[in-house]
């Protein structure tokens, strides 16, 4: 459903679904916090420069970002409010596709939330374990 959206249009259109975990070295309940927030960030960084180099050709790049998604994969995970409702998480991923906006996201919430994780001082996540994986 995906690749019919996005290549059936007249515009051309990149989607890439990543994570909001990068900002800091947080907590990934199956990832050691810092290679898989590095990777992630790069893989955002990128994403910000190919956005820019294709902006003058009309290619649209989307960046997802997504928080944790009730699904099979998560099954063993204990959940907790910010786990979006597989259903829900498709239905955003097609909205923010189909408005062609920059980034997204999904669920919402984390739009809110990582902006203070992203601006928070370092010696806060030091000083914290649940939030630095310790």
């Amino acid at each position: 459903r995906i690749r019919r959206r996005s290549f059936g249009r007249d515009r051309q259109t990149l989607h890439t679904l990543t994570t909001t975990a990068p900002p800091r070295p947080f907590i990934a309940p199956d990832h050691p916090p810092t290679p898989f927030g590095a990777a992630k960030g790069a893989l955002n960084i990128y994403l910000q420069g190919v956005r820019s180099r294709l902006y003058p050709t009309g290619v649209m790049v989307t960046t997802l970002k997504l928080g944790p998604v009730d699904t099979p994969m998560t099954k063993d995970h204990e959940k907790n409010a910010l786990f979006g409702k597989s259903d829900l998480v498709a239905r955003d991923i097609v909205r923010a596709m189909d408005d062609g906006v920059a980034e997204a996201y999904i669920p919402s919430i984390w739009g809110a939330i990582m902006p203070m994780v992203k601006n928070a001082p370092e010696s806060l996540f030091q000083k914290l374990p649940f939030l630095s994986g310790r």
